[in-house]
């Protein structure tokens, strides 16, 4: 049977695999009224950040706010955090956060609280495809004054996928040691 060992240089090269060239870029987003889109022209790579902020004054009622983007070809998973601000001069309502696939596929979706306060929501989705096109969509209802930021960020290796890895490479280890 054959023994799988690590070397150094096996680190080096798995370790250079999910390393990027360059540092990640950060694309920034702004909304202002009810409606309007945004498309990420460039791909997003692993560690690629996008910063969407809304700040709907003067207007009330239902807003619809989707980014676009492409997923690049080192990104494999997406963590999505919305921040929203309820009470004082600031009221919004029901705001959802939605990750869609270009066939319009529901991939997660997650909701803030109507809270007063900050509401802190999180979505994390582990496969994206490369050249694959993809939207995350915002949604809600301004009462009064609408706030909201969303950041994106893409990651190399998805938790799940890292988790499985950690828990074979304890399995292999164990084995070892029992020889």
């Amino acid at each position: 049977m054959p023994v799988w060992r690590l070397t150094p240089i096996g680190v080096a090269i798995v370790v250079l695999a999910f390393a990027r060239e360059g540092a990640a870029a950060v694309f920034n987003v702004e909304f202002n009224s009810l409606g309007g889109s945004a498309t990420i022209a460039t791909p997003l790579e692993n560690g690629d950040e996008v910063r969407v902020t809304g700040l709907v004054q003067n207007d009330v009622g239902f807003f619809g706010h989707p980014v676009n983007f492409t997923a690049g070809m080192t990104g494999r998973g997406l963590s999505a955090v919305l921040l929203t601000r309820e009470g004082g001069a600031f009221d919004i309502d029901g705001v959802d956060l939605d990750l869609t696939d270009s066939e319009g596929i529901g991939l997660g979706r997650t909701t803030s609280s109507n809270q007063p306060g900050l509401s802190v929501v999180t979505l994390t989705f582990a496969g994206l495809a490369p050249g694959e096109s993809y939207q995350v969509l915002v949604t809600g209802e301004v009462v009064t004054t609408g706030s909201y930021t969303l950041t994106l960020t893409v990651t190399p290796i998805p938790a799940p996928a890292a988790l499985l890895g950690t828990g074979l490479a304890a399995l292999v280890l164990a084995a070892r040691r029992r020889r």
